[in-house]
């Protein structure tokens, strides 16, 4: 048979091209896709019903596809391969665990701003630091161990530029202590809808759907209006499409449209300030706690602030983290939700802030129950809130310093010489 025939059998096959036996299930493969793409994602991350179901509706699928009339083995292979990826992901349960070789990846902030990430990493940090010296003090040291992203060198130095006088506001906090904290707290703290800060906002993710749905529904009417024939059916067909795969990607794996929703993030008005604002947070709570900072970013996709501590990194590890340094690192976690709440009666940030919080939980002996994890949650707020609203002064000289792209020893410079 030449390639002429062959195209032709394709194209008139009862399952081809001209049908929709074709279309749907091609478009389908967007799931197995994303599957395949989750393989690299924490095991935590991924729902694990979710993924059985696909095992399950897979495999059914499959040997169903073998006996319908016309036989159609674009989907039959479609379903082998979503129970396939849908059986490894369910594998990864069994070894579960939180990092890779390289890193540990605790995103913090994931909807645009929503997308912010607290890392505690030995490697991959990368920042420039270069800064005038105050008169009389050597801040080389520092910068030196910034530069080559040694945390121990970075709390040396930083802690002998405090001895001297310099670093005032380095380990300032150090002591952290939990306690019973109710929402009347957190409402006469100052922090604005305290009762719905753990609600997820939708806006960015409702703006970018809108969109989708609104422009392909309308690009989709004005071909089918204008192509003659078969083209009628199948571009609008196609186009219309794309909000199905949108919408099959937002549900099984939504980090891969981030990009795409912080893009339309910038479209609001106080999209650069509260991305600034929640960063800022972070940095200044982890520098008063005494967790020294190699990095951060305020691009979009990208907003991150990037602790280093391997120390903590081996607590985390071994899923050894104890009472006093899980309310540390709960307090930088919810920094970033505190800076919102004292400003915006909305938090657009929190859902990955929470979510990483929970990571930690998750790594803590002893294990908490679900009382004691709101309570922990509430008093993070509140703890991370006080110090924000206590160094008001500090946090705005911070962000104006991040926004305009500062390294981080010029972020440390502007915090201690701000009044």
């Amino acid at each position: 048979m030449n390639a002429k025939k062959l195209a032709e059998s394709i194209w008139n096959h009862p399952a081809g091209p001209r049908t929709i036996h074709f279309w749907a299930p091609t478009f389908k493969w967007a799931i197995s896709a994303t599957n395949i793409l989750n393989f690299s994602m924490p095991p935590d991350s991924i729902s694990y019903p979710q993924q059985a179901a696909f095992v399950v509706a897979g495999f059914i699928g499959a040997r169903y596809c073998t006996v319908i009339t016309p036989r159609n083995w674009n989907l039959f292979s479609n379903n082998f391969a979503l129970a396939c990826t849908g059986k490894h992901s369910t594998s990864r349960g069994e070894m579960s665990v939180f990092i890779s070789s390289n890193s540990l990846f605790f995103p913090l902030h994931k909807s645009s701003p929503s997308k912010s990430n607290f890392l505690i990493r030995p490697t991959k940090c990368w920042v420039q630091a270069s800064s005038s010296a105050a008169p009389g003090i050597d801040i080389s040291k520092l910068e030196s161990a910034i530069a080559k992203k040694d945390s121990d060198e970075v709390k040396k130095a930083l802690d002998q530029l405090s001895e001297i006088g310099w670093a005032k506001r380095w380990s300032s906090q150090p002591y952290v202590s939990r306690r019973t904290t109710s929402l009347r707290e957190l409402t006469s703290l100052g922090i604005k809808n305290a009762e719905n800060l753990a609600i997820p906002s939708v806006r960015n993710d409702a703006a970018f759907l809108f969109t989708v749905v609104g422009t392909t529904g309308l690009l989709g009417i004005i071909a089918g209006q204008i192509l003659p024939g078969d083209w009628g059916f199948f571009v609008p067909y196609l186009i219309g499409s794309i909000s199905l795969v949108v919408l099959a990607i937002g549900s099984i794996s939504p980090g891969l449209l981030q990009a795409a929703i912080g893009g339309f993030s910038s479209f609001f008005p106080d999209y650069q300030e509260r991305i600034a604002r929640h960063e800022a947070a972070h940095f200044l709570v982890a520098y008063l706690l005494g967790l020294p900072i190699l990095g951060y970013s305020l691009d979009i996709g990208k907003e991150n602030v990037n602790l280093i501590d391997e120390r903590l990194e081996k607590l985390i590890y071994s899923g050894q983290l104890d009472a006093q340094e899980l309310d540390r690192l709960a307090v930088v976690a919810m920094a970033g939700l505190a800076a919102e709440g004292l400003q915006y009666d909305k938090v657009i940030g929190q859902s990955a802030d929470l979510f990483t919080l929970q990571r930690f939980i998750n790594r803590s002996k002893p294990q908490l129950s679900k009382d004691q994890q709101q309570n922990l949650t509430r008093w993070a707020v509140l703890f991370a809130a006080s110090l924000i609203k206590n160094n008001r002064l500090l946090h705005e000289a911070l962000m104006s310093a991040m926004s305009k792209k500062a390294t981080v020893l010029e972020c440390i410079e502007a915090l201690e010489k701000a009044q």
